[in-house]
């Protein structure tokens, strides 16, 4: 089954039957009136104040699969709920019933407990106890009904039996001149009498009512005599005016019923529309706070897609500059080499000079050597002033690329730091977001 989880049959399904649910409890209610009742999915809710159509219009089927699975989900838990008031609305129609009808057969302890609602086994317990009530007080009622029958059948055909042997005296003893009537005539209305002793004795019965004519017929066996039929019409007026008594205080509860419920319409009315004012509010809240999360959501989108782009450049820049860090450190080392070869032969030409110096200094009293080593020393002088000059233009350039080097460094670091900046930024403003949601 864990495939179906989901489905669109199901939840349509499931959204069909809820609708017919609801229609039932809503017949329960027009008989019963409103029921104060805990919703089970809901506890802090009173069942019957559960608004259905907004429950099905928000859990139905969609493209999120994740949401049609809970979707599903709920419904389920709604039909158990509906499923359980509509247990209570039918024990309170099955106790108003036997209060109504049966009066004396209501145990005064049977009440409508709110904090049981919540429990689905205690709630059907009472349900199917107040079935089991029932049945059986309407089983007394039947036996009782049948042993009455019984009575009533054994005491008219004793009676009948009676009659026919005094008629049958009477024949024998009547002419024509002492004739009063014709007996089955008698019988006849003694017969409607008892049968309209019945219908009102069974009213009686209904409404629990005292019965006069009830208590009298017990007493009445035989034929009726004149007083039996006086005392009999007396006790049948007494029955009539106390119905009529109890009709009469019937109907003006009714009325008063009615007046209560104009009333209670009234006010649920008014409620019902205070409560779609509130729910437009909160639907416009709604909305207003889903179109400020999109906002939101968007300005965050932006900056974050800003913040990698910046993020993406500074990258760049950094892999630029590191190539270019490694090719000035290449020159800077060619530059090195060269500067120590150049000492070398700085070296060597001290070296030479020096020699030429001792030469001087032995051969002094020579004028040609004199001139040949100074021609030597001032083209050693010569070169080594050029070569001292090319030293120094390339210590120049060797500082320009130092100089050069460190300000790439600078603005690396600077880099670094501004990204650091930036990550810093981005923190906050993901903080921000968490705060904002």
């Amino acid at each position: 089954m864990a495939h179906l989880l989901g489905s669109k049959a199901c939840i349509d399904s499931l959204r069909v039957d809820i609708d017919d649910l609801q229609n039932v409890i809503q017949d329960i209610i027009g008989k019963t009136g409103s029921i104060k009742c805990h919703s089970w999915k809901f506890p802090d809710k009173i069942a019957t104040d559960i608004d259905i159509n907004e429950l099905l219009q928000r859990y139905q089927y969609g493209k999120n699969e994740v949401d049609n699975q809970v979707s599903h989900i709920v419904l389920f838990e709604i039909i158990i709920d509906r499923l359980l008031l509509i247990i209570h609305g039918s024990w309170r129609y099955l106790h108003e019933m036997q209060t109504n009808i049966l009066p004396n057969t209501v145990d005064s302890s049977s009440t409508i407990n709110q904090k049981s609602s919540l429990s689905v086994g205690l709630v059907i317990k009472k349900y199917w106890n107040k079935l089991l009530q029932l049945s059986t007080v309407l089983q007394q009622h039947e036996n009782e009904r049948k042993r009455l029958n019984q009575n009533e059948t054994k005491t008219t055909a004793t009676t009948l039996s009676r009659s026919k042997t005094t008629l049958n005296i009477e024949k024998r003893c009547q002419t024509n001149e002492t004739s009063i009537g014709p007996c089955q005539s008698c019988l006849k209305f003694q017969q409607c009498l008892r049968d309209q002793s019945d219908s009102l004795i069974n009213l009686c019965h209904t409404y629990n009512l005292p019965s006069s004519l009830a208590q009298y017929r017990c007493t009445i066996t035989d034929l009726f005599s004149l007083d039996t039929i006086n005392h009999w019409s007396d006790c049948q007026t007494k029955d009539i005016d106390r119905l009529s008594k109890h009709l009469e205080h019937l109907n003006n509860t009714l009325n008063k019923t009615k007046s209560d419920l104009q009333l209670n319409e009234n006010r649920c009315k008014k409620q019902d529309e205070t409560n779609h004012r509130l729910q437009q509010l909160i639907n416009d809240d709604k909305q207003s706070k889903k179109i400020l999360q999109d906002l939101h959501d968007r300005k965050i989108n932006d900056f974050k897609k800003q913040y990698e782009q910046q993020e993406y450049n500074l990258n760049e820049q950094i892999k630029l500059l590191t190539n270019q860090k490694i090719k000035i450190e290449q020159q800077l080392k060619e530059v090195n080499d060269l500067c120590i070869v150049r000492g070398e032969q700085i070296e060597k030409l001290e070296s030479s000079k020096n020699e030429l110096k001792t030469l001087i200094q032995d051969r002094f009293k020579s004028d040609d050597v004199i001139k040949t080593l100074e021609q030597d020393r001032i083209r050693l002088q010569t070169e080594l002033d050029l070569v001292k000059r090319d030293l120094e233009e390339r210590n120049r350039e060797l500082q320009k690329e130092r100089t050069r080097i460190e300000n790439m460094i600078r603005q690396e670091q600077n880099y670094q730091s501004k990204q650091k900046a930036l990550s810093t930024s981005y923190e906050e403003l993901t903080q921000e977001c968490e705060l904002l949601k």
